[in-house]
């Protein structure tokens, strides 16, 4: 399990979260996983995550999910609606799980992976 260097964001409002999110997706539309040796695109993520009831959860993890999927080697595949989903584990510098999910989408002959949710783990 990869270890990252960065730590789960204990500061700042949801709303400095939301900012700091779309700022990320306006510089980059997509990320390599070194995991799936594809590339992730983040368009469906502000959706998926700022309309949780733990969004600010979920928004404070951010960073670390994207050094983990950046890094890691690691994953496991479920199936959900007969369309493979992924589950990246890694954890932050304080030791803490962080899961990333990935859903890989198919658009006629065209398959994507997006990035759809990342949480820690208790």
């Amino acid at each position: 399990m990869f270890r990252s260097k960065k730590r789960i964001s204990s500061t700042g409002s949801l709303q400095q979260l939301k900012s700091n999110l779309n700022s990320i997706i306006k510089k980059k539309r997509k990320i390599y996983c070194k995991t799936l040796k594809r590339s992730v695109f983040l368009s469906r993520l502000p959706a998926a995550i700022t309309e949780r009831h733990d969004a600010k959860r979920r928004l404070q993890c951010f960073d670390v999910a994207l050094d983990i999927l950046k890094n890691n080697t690691y994953f496991r595949i479920k199936t959900v609606g007969g369309e493979p989903c992924y589950e990246i584990y890694g954890k932050d510098a304080r030791g803490k799980t962080v899961v990333v999910h990935l859903r890989e989408e198919t658009h006629k002959k065209d398959r994507k992976l997006f990035f759809i949710s990342c949480f820690r783990l208790k």
